[in-house]
């Protein structure tokens, strides 16, 4: 291989792929995720593959290369990066990391984010907003006011997002983010997404916001029809560290299933009225 290729194959969107980590500070809650510095310069979250959420990591991979598929540029990107268990080891003690770690063999794995600057918080799931907003996607007697129109058509996204990904924990608090121009929702924490085994009550609780939203993306919607099927939504979920697919294959089943269960929602309601009025965002 030539070395431009090499070095070509030695990166991805995050970063080098093999470079030390210098500082580490556990910064999780619920989840297990770091902040750290590389070597070389970068400040990133790292989402461990943990205890307590074994292979949840893989969600914020999955979630980003959805995103990316579907022409939403709202999820943070998230690659695969695993680092080597004495460093690991080194960095947060014998402690911590025995409690911690759940990844086998010589390597941690974990989800590696670009440390987001500047970031704030939407209170999606408390008044006034979470009334403004359902407002804005379920009321059709009412017209979106035009300076929310753009905060709606995301929120109507992350309704559409989060049923396909079967995100189940996106109302808790702090789920939804800003970004520095406190225009651009940002669809964060996602290790709660492409599970074997969601939480069915939260299942139905999506497809519920998602038939009672009226508004909804042309360009998304028309970016879901491009992804139904089992082919490009394995192409798109695309290979973890190993080399193999990045989710299982009954979870992709699951996905894909509730992929065309979106399309089939959103059809049924362009056939009651029309697309003009169904897809009125972008």
């Amino acid at each position: 291989m030539p070395d431009g290729e090499a070095r070509a194959a030695a990166r991805d969107e995050c970063g080098p792929r093999v470079a030390k980590i210098t500082r580490a500070k556990s910064i999780g809650h619920t989840s297990v995720v770091y902040k750290i510095e590389l070597e070389g310069g970068g400040t990133y979250a790292w989402k461990v593959n943990a205890t307590k959420v074994k292979d949840r990591w893989r969600g914020e991979v999955a979630a980003y290369r959805l995103g990316r598929a579907l022409g939403i540029p709202n999820v943070p990107l998230a690659c695969p990066r695993s680092f080597p268990r004495d460093e690991v080891l080194a960095l947060l003690g014998r402690p911590a990391f025995d409690e911690l770690i759940a990844s086998p063999g010589d390597a941690i794995e974990g989800a590696l984010i670009p440390w987001i600057p500047s970031l704030s918080f939407l209170a999606l799931e408390k008044d006034p907003l979470r009334s403004e907003a359902r407002a804005w996607l379920r009321d059709r007697a009412k017209p979106v006011p035009a300076e929310k129109s753009e905060l709606a058509a995301q929120i109507s996204t992350l309704v559409v997002f989060d049923a396909v990904a079967g995100h189940w924990d996106r109302y808790s608090g702090g789920n939804v983010g800003l970004d520095a121009t406190g225009k651009q929702v940002l669809f964060i924490d996602n290790d709660s997404t492409f599970m074997s085994q969601p939480p069915a009550e939260r299942m139905r609780e999506n497809m519920d916001a998602l038939a009672r939203t009226e508004r909804f993306s042309r360009s998304l919607y028309s970016a879901l029809r491009a992804l139904d099927g089992d082919a490009p939504l394995r192409a798109a979920l695309g290979h973890g560290l190993d080399g193999e697919p990045l989710l299982l294959p009954p979870v992709v089943t699951l996905v894909r299933e509730r992929l065309s269960a979106v399309l089939a929602t959103i059809a049924k309601k362009i056939a009651e009225r029309s697309e003009a009025d169904v897809l009125v965002f972008p």
